[in-house]
């Protein structure tokens, strides 16, 4: 099931032949006009994201002019949050309920405007880690430990670090 899941995303929404788009070409301008510790940590404007920044600049780095490579990445952190969303409902309905819905989450006809922009990884990561501090806090109030509160703290913080309005 977590592969249907992480699969979902990619059967619907990836398509070869995209190329850099809207807010991409911001980031790109910034990259090339700006030395890497100080791409790292200046805003876009009211946002401050430096966890994205390291993870986007890294994938463009990697991908180069292969955009599609980028969307898959998308589709593929999509699943992934499809996976974190069954698990945290899980805990609390019944498997067939947490299953709908997380299939609904993958195959949400709104991802298209989030996959096919690649720079919008950071909602997807931003929501991931969210729901890792929402998994580890429903963990840790079952059974309270220094590492599960470490690790809600760093989900928080990477969350945060990933999108944000200052």
């Amino acid at each position: 099931m977590l592969l249907v899941l992480l699969a979902l995303p990619v059967i619907i929404f990836w398509r070869p032949g995209f190329f850099y788009i809207i807010d991409d070409w911001t980031a790109l301008i910034q990259m090339a006009g700006r030395p890497f510790g100080q791409y790292l940590l200046t805003p876009d404007g009211e946002q401050w994201f430096p966890f994205f920044h390291l993870v986007y600049y890294g994938l463009v780095k990697i991908a180069g002019e292969n955009y599609d490579f980028l969307v898959l990445v998308n589709c593929l952190v999509t699943g992934a949050n499809a996976v974190l969303v069954l698990l945290f409902f899980r805990r609390h309905w019944s498997f067939a309920l947490a299953l709908t819905l997380s299939l609904v989450y993958a195959g949400a006809a709104v991802h298209h405007a989030t996959i096919w922009n690649a720079y919008y990884l950071c909602y997807l990561l931003c929501l991931g880690f969210f729901l890792g501090a929402l998994l580890l806090t429903d963990t840790y109030r079952r059974a309270p430990s220094r590492s599960k509160l470490a690790g809600i703290g760093l989900c928080a913080l990477l969350s945060a670090l990933s999108h944000n309005f200052l």
